[in-house]
């Protein structure tokens, strides 16, 4: 999760043409407990794919590209 203006965002991916793209998506969030945190509030749904690692520098609408996990999480 990253800080844009004192607010949480998370970067959620979506397919668009056949071609995967990245766009901010507001989160308040609640605890946290090592690596999990509490979503109080969010536009998220169950099985959206977001960005973990590599999201720094991302931009709204830019095209990324993921490899599938090994195992579910």
């Amino acid at each position: 999760m990253l800080r844009a203006d004192g607010s949480r965002i998370v970067w959620r991916v979506r397919e668009e043409d056949g071609q995967y793209r990245a766009y901010a998506s507001n989160v308040l969030i609640g605890r946290a407990l090592g690596d999990q945190v509490e979503l109080l509030d969010s536009d998220l749904s169950p099985g959206d794919r977001i960005v973990l690692l590599g999201n720094e520098n991302l931009r709204p609408g830019q095209a990324v590209h993921f490899d599938a996990p090994s195992t579910d999480l």
